[in-house]
């Protein structure tokens, strides 16, 4: 089976073994019912032939696992190890190591329970390839390492150009441990297919120690060709090759490229082993699920997938000169990974002289890693005189260090005349570091003629630190004559910081006789000061226009202040235009606008046009004949019912075009039909060397930054030489002009007929030929038309690259 390629496995019975699942298969695609909550499920899946599976899949929306096993003959079941699961929203995948096996068995369960009703889709199982690869080089990038596995006939991998023979590697990482049998590499279809010559291949389990299986010197691969290399099984997670001597076709390049690649491994069934039948498997090495035979490890020797013999040294009994399972320090050694005798003296009770788990401090020493005792004088109880833990102050004492008794007199009730914790202040002293007294006259409520804690103010006095007593007259009720929190103004009375009634006459209803908030004017009557009713007759919604005349063309200027409603311009007959406007054989045009000295026309608002043929003519000699701008919406709405919306004629009677038609300058999106009849193909700009020249119809590619003309297939198509496009795409100076899409005029060679397909010509650089459609070329163009010729000449076709 080949390992970079992931494949299905395809069961040909599947079988519920509980009556709670329910299996429902379409085609190739299985899901599973669980109808009620059970202990577990059970399902079975026979395959036609033996399978190798690594991977098992599903989406389930409860939290639902697998237990996996496998057999050959459908009896006995062995578990799979190293099952590792992955949960990524509802999907669930398993992958473990590979497994062959005609006969499959999957449980199901839910940690911590039973297996809640639930659905199983999308159910898959089979073969995950998790290849990678890299290379010591790479030409650039489209032939990378990756592209060995990609089955593509387009790009594969080659190393970088080499002045000489110099080495390099492909490495394979097959992401897990099996017993490859078979390497497969093939050359690229072309007459140099820089396959290398001289090359080995190598597996390791670990990319540390290699062995080789084949080594080829001058060797020789046809084009387009799977070479194959068979051997004994052998169990590797890491494939090499070395390529030690590259293809060599021009004098200073040396190179080698591989299309494809691929590794097989062993299909030997795993119950001749079981069954105790001679088979290669009973010869190699086994792993977690298939069985061989074992590989024993050698002395002291830590490698994976190895059996630890029973005379190896790590199982010895251990001891301070040797090591076994583990090794013993000798008394008192500070080693690492060694483990403490019963007997170390360490472990001793700790003494003043020599230290044990602790060693004990003499009295009064101070010493790091010293323990205190228990008769250590610095414990005893502190007196005046001698410290213990610490030292008591005399009576007044603040010397550092000290901590105050008790009796000391610094801790006794403050009075006026001596300090204790505070010292009390005399009635009306402010000193500082004093505390006043609850009898202090300063702390006694406060009248208007002696201050307390806040002296209140005498009536309408205003004085600074001085509170308003209640009854002070400023906070009574307000009237017309006494002041109050405020003072009321008289009825009709305007005077400065007054209020005004409620009853005031000025805040009544207005009328036509007397006034209100405001007055009104009578019907028809203009005063000043006075408000028109809503019922005046001049606002009405209409009145007949004031008699006016406009003469054959309006002027400059022109008010239209005595219209009032819309104003719509109609004309029956034809009549002279402006000076120097030569307007189109259509009449029925309502507005015709000429400024030769700016712009034709400006609107801003609204502008609505319609007519039977053109809705407007606009023309200027020197500027822009049509300008439109909006900020949130299209700058201008074109719409024709029969015709296109938009028509930029070529040239007007009396006005040539440019051949300019549209300058965009942003985004053109086109949401319908987009019709280019005056070319068959899409050109681009591209530059070209100083001393080329190209005709129409060459067939070009780029070498050295430049357009040249396409001498091999191995060289990528450009285009087309051409010298007419219905789309032009440019950008910088314009070398050639090379058509990259559409219908284009090939120079062939030989007898054509349409449909013949065209590849390059080797012999005529630049040129076609036709080949037959099972030809290794590359077909670059169909013909359109036929040619019985034998000559060089131009024919349409179509471009297909």
């Amino acid at each position: 089976m080949d390992l970079t390629r992931s494949q299905s496995a395809v069961a040909l019975h599947v079988h519920s073994l509980s009556p709670a699942l329910k299996v429902e298969r379409h085609g190739d695609s299985l899901s599973f019912h669980i109808e009620r909550t059970a202990p577990h499920c059970s399902a079975r899946f026979d395959f036609e032939s033996p399978v190798f599976i690594n991977h098992l899949s599903y989406d389930a929306s409860v939290h639902v696992l697998a237990d996996i096993f496998w057999s050959d003959d459908g009896k006995r079941f062995f578990r799979v190890h190293g099952v590792k699961h992955e949960g990524r929203g509802e999907t669930r995948e398993f992958h473990f190591p590979l497994t062959e096996a005609r006969h499959i068995q999957v449980h199901l369960y839910q940690e911590g329970g039973p297996v809640h009703k639930s659905d199983l889709k999308k159910f898959q199982m089979g073969f995950l390839s998790r290849t990678k690869l890299k290379a010591s080089s790479e030409s650039d990038r489209l032939w990378t390492a990756e592209n060995l596995i990609d089955r593509r006939e387009d790009y594969g991998w080659a190393s970088r150009l080499h002045e000489k023979n110099e080495p390099d590697t492909i490495d394979i990482d097959l992401g897990g441990l099996f017993f490859v049998s078979e390497i497969r590499l093939k050359s690229i279809g072309e007459e140099y297919n820089y396959f290398p010559t001289s090359f080995q291949i190598q597996l390791s389990e670990d990319a540390g120690v290699w062995e080789t299986v084949q080594s080829e010197d001058h060797f020789f691969a046809a084009s387009a060709t799977w070479q194959a290399w068979h051997f004994a099984a052998v169990r590797a997670r890491f494939v090499r090759l070395q390529i030690d001597k590259h293809a060599h076709y021009k004098k200073g390049e040396y190179q080698s490229k591989i299309l494809d690649a691929a590794v097989f491994a062993e299909a030997d069934s795993a119950h001749n082993f079981l069954s105790g039948k001679s088979g290669q498997s009973r010869d190699r090495a086994a792993s977690e699920n298939t069985p061989g035979v074992v590989l024993l490890a050698g002395n002291n020797i830590a490698a994976p997938n190895r059996v630890v013999q029973s005379n190896d040294a790590r199982l010895r009994v251990a001891s301070t000169e040797y090591k076994g399972i583990m090794q013993f320090a000798r008394d008192t050694e500070p080693a690492q990974e060694k483990a403490v005798q019963g007997n170390d003296s360490r472990l001793k009770p700790a003494t003043e002289s020599a230290p044990g788990i602790t060693q004990l401090a003499k009295d009064g020493e101070n010493r790091a890693g010293a323990v205190v005792q228990g008769s250590d004088s610095r414990l005893k109880p502190a007196t005046t005189e001698n410290p213990g833990i610490l030292q008591l102050a005399k009576d007044g004492e603040t010397r550092p260090g000290l901590a105050l008794q008790a009796s000391d007199s610094r801790l006794k009730a403050a009075t006026v005349d001596a300090a204790g914790i505070v010292l009390i202040a005399r009635d009306g002293d402010t000193s500082s570091n004093k505390a006043v007294q609850g009898s202090d006259s300063r702390l006694r409520t406060g009248t208007q003629t002696w201050p307390g804690i806040l002296q209140l103010a005498n009536h309408n006095e205003i004085a600074g630190t001085k509170a308003v007593v209640a009854d002070d007259p400023r906070l009574a009720e307000a009237d017309e004559v006494h002041k109050g929190r405020v003072q009321f103004a008289r009825k009709n009375e305007s005077a400065d910081f007054k209020a005004v009634q409620a009853s005031d006459p000025r805040l009544q209803n207005a009328t036509q006789e007397s006034k209100g908030v405001a007055q009104f004017a009578r019907d028809g009557v203009a005063a000043a000061g006075q408000a028109v009713e809503s019922t005046d007759l001049r606002l009405a919604d209409a009145r007949a226009p004031k008699a006016h005349s406009h003469a054959e063309y309006a002027a400059h200027e022109h008010p239209l202040n005595s219209h009032t409603g819309n104003l719509h311009v109609k004309r029956d007959a034809k009549t002279a235009g402006p000076d120097g406007l030569s307007a189109p054989a259509d009449t029925n045009i309502p507005l015709v606008i000429e400024n030769s000295a700016g712009l034709a026309a400006s609107f801003s608002g609204g502008v609505v046009m319609a007519a039977e043929g053109a809705a407007a003519y606009l023309l200027s000699k020197t500027a822009s004949a049509l300008q439109a701008s909006s900020r949130d919406h299209a700058a201008a709405t074109l719409v024709s019912a029969n015709t296109f919306a938009l028509h930029l004629p070529r040239s007007l009677p009396g006005l040539k075009g440019s051949e300019k038609a549209i300058h965009a300058e942003g985004q053109v999106q086109v949401d319908g039909q987009l019709s280019i009849k005056s070319g068959a193909c899409i050109s681009v700009a591209l530059p070209k060397a100083s001393n080329e020249a190209f005709v129409d119809g060459d067939i070009l590619t780029i070498e050295n930054g430049v357009a040249a003309k396409m001498r091999s297939e191995g060289q990528a198509c450009v285009g087309v030489a051409t010298k007419s496009a219905g789309l032009q795409l440019e950008s910088g100076a314009v070398g050639v002009r090379v058509a990259v899409a559409g219908v284009v005029s090939l120079r062939v060679y030989g007898l054509v007929k349409a449909g013949d397909k065209l590849a390059l010509n080797p012999t005529q650089p630049g040129t076609c030929k036709v080949v037959p459609g099972t030809g290794p070329e590359k077909i670059l163009a169909v013909a359109l038309e036929a040619a019985s010729s034998d000559r060089e000449k131009q024919i349409l076709a179509i471009l297909i690259r």
